[in-house]
């Protein structure tokens, strides 16, 4: 799964057809990229991915969690305590609390109801879903819940990918890439001006961009793991 698709870049006005496999092999690099660098900058992903993760216990009865818990039915699967030693055992499900409402995204954990986490390095694994996504439980009898990529985490994808799409070393390409930055422009004699990058904070200089990625990086302390 990707944050946006190639038809979310010719929609977009990327002129490329879905049908050239060249187009598609370098439009499915930048989106790649795009989402890579979304990931990086943030420190958490946008797409619901189901795996086990390893956090250290606290001694205590809250165990946060580095990315957020998925919302929906039974998204965490399994938990395992003193992993690696003699020790090992599973955890009754009915013995937790999760949170993963939307409230939770920023501070996502689970408690321990009555009992403490045993305390250690890495020793706690928690199966299940995970993941900074928007829920939405479906509708009707027989309703489908989906989980998809926020908005502006999409239309960020879609605005990295297009800026990689150009072709590395054409001159006008690279002025396409760095519009933002255009302050003045000659149309006889084609020259142009840019302004200095702006101190954004972010790894792209474009305060479109690194707004975004700023509002939804993990809390201080938080690894993506």
């Amino acid at each position: 799964m990707s944050y946006c698709t190639i038809d979310d870049l010719i929609a977009e006005g990327v002129d490329g057809d879905p049908e050239d496999e060249a187009f598609v092999a370098r439009a499915t690099a930048a989106i790649r990229e795009a989402c890579a660098l979304i990931d990086r900058a943030t420190g958490q992903w946008f797409e619901k991915r189901t795996k086990a993760i390893r956090v250290s216990g606290t001694g205590s009865g809250c165990l946060h969690l580095p990315v957020p818990i998925v919302q929906g039915d039974d998204p965490i699967t399994a938990i395992s305590t003193g992993l690696d030693t003699d020790d090992e055992e599973e955890v009754d499900l009915d013995d937790v609390r999760i949170f993963n409402g939307d409230d939770d995204r920023d501070n996502p954990k689970i408690r321990a109801l009555g009992w403490a986490w045993p305390k250690g390095e890495d020793n706690v694994e928690v199966t299940g879903s995970f993941g900074f996504v928007e829920y939405d439980e479906g509708e009707g009898s027989d309703p489908v819940p989906t989980w998809t990529t926020p908005p502006e985490i999409a239309a960020v994808a879609k605005l990295l990918a297009i800026r990689n799409l150009p072709r590395k070393g054409a001159a006008y390409e690279w002025a396409e890439r760095q519009a933002f930055r255009l302050v003045a422009e000659s149309t006889r004699g084609r020259s142009n001006t840019f302004a200095a990058l702006p101190a954004t904070g972010g790894p792209t200089g474009d305060p479109d961009i690194d707004g975004v990625l700023a509002r939804y990086r993990a809390p201080v302390g938080v690894v993506n793991l």
